[in-house]
């Protein structure tokens, strides 16, 4: 795996970089609103963009997103962290220093059973692109992103580790604004530091929440796709004929 190198986007990849799926296809990142005019003619004349997924809240949009010419914008608002306010259990709301959010129980209501209508609207522009690439992106490009990434992976045929890596990966591009990284040293306990840090970090137990709760949920990952998503075992076969190299 590896980033993409664009002037205005630090956290961007090709999903397609280390397995068996169609390069320029697929393509993962953080908010597109410092793209340069260099940038857009790349995603437009390289990878022949189609689609914009942006998993953004309205309120999240203060700064918009460059438009890219004849690209199909799809908005599906999945709520930030204030999503955990929807939990009627306060402890669960919380991470066990009880201070910030319970990431664990975040990713486990990206993919409640709520969520249909968006899950079936991504897959449905996944399912129905015939050629060019998509890119789908929330605001750093880790959690929203991720959750999503992970799914449409699993959809491909990867293992979960592979997945579970890729994931993971972000961490290494992703690069926490200076100023979240000052108030942890300056306002913080020393003993909170790590748990505030966390928050702009990929982990294996948050991506493990959702599956987990997935497999408890749905029965399997399949079980997701075909209730939540609209993909059942042939339109899954399809989706692998368009994105797959050898297949």
């Amino acid at each position: 795996m590896k980033n993409l190198v664009f002037d205005g986007l630090i956290n961007a990849r090709d999903i397609s970089q280390s397995n068996n799926i169609k390069e320029k296809r697929l393509i993962r990142s953080e908010d597109l609103s410092k793209l340069t005019d260099k940038d857009i003619s790349i995603l437009k004349d390289e990878y022949n963009l189609k689609y914009v997924i942006d998993l953004r809240m309205k309120k999240e949009k203060k700064v918009k997103d460059k438009v890219i010419p004849d690209v199909t914008y799809i908005e599906i608002p999945f709520k930030n962290y204030k999503e955990l306010k929807s939990n009627p259990d306060k402890k669960a709301r919380k991470h066990k220093n009880g201070i910030f959010p319970n990431l664990c129980e975040y990713y486990r209501l990206l993919v409640a059973k709520d969520k249909k209508e968006y899950w079936t609207k991504i897959f449905s522009v996944i399912y129905e692109n015939e050629d060019g690439a998509i890119l789908w992106h929330c605001q750093q490009g880790k959690d929203r992103t991720g959750i999503l990434a992970a799914i449409l992976e699993y959809t491909l045929g990867l293992s979960l580790d592979e997945i579970m890596n890729d994931y993971l990966f972000t961490n290494t591009s992703l690069a926490t604004p200076f100023k979240y990284k000052l108030i942890s040293w300056v306002f913080l306990l020393k003993k909170l530091r790590k748990e505030f840090m966390e928050l702009f970090t990929a982990r294996k137990e948050y991506l493990t929440a959702a599956l987990d709760y997935i497999n408890d949920t749905y029965g399997n990952m399949d079980g997701f796709l075909e209730q939540m998503c609209g993909i059942d075992k042939i339109k899954k076969e399809e989706i692998r004929k368009k994105y797959l190299k050898n297949y």
